[in-house]
């Protein structure tokens, strides 16, 4: 398991933060998703042979936003 974390921008209330999380949630290998929708932080838990960073980059990117990673581990 890795986990990843992101500063997401854009996010522009709370229910937006939700909805991103929700989308995480559908994604093979995703284990636990948290997005502080004040920080802009998301910080990902998944399995690295089951899913990529390149995923959850284009996960973000299809919902709308856009992201940095800033922490891998």
């Amino acid at each position: 398991m890795k986990t990843s974390v992101f500063t997401v921008s854009d996010l522009t209330c709370p229910s937006c933060a939700q909805g991103l999380e929700t989308a995480f949630k559908r994604m093979p290998g995703i284990y636990e998703v948290k997005l502080s929708f004040t920080s802009g932080r998301l910080r990902v838990v998944y399995d690295d042979t089951v899913t990529s960073i390149g995923s959850i980059s284009k996960t973000i990117s299809k919902a709308g936003y856009k992201a940095e990673e800033v922490r891998i581990s």
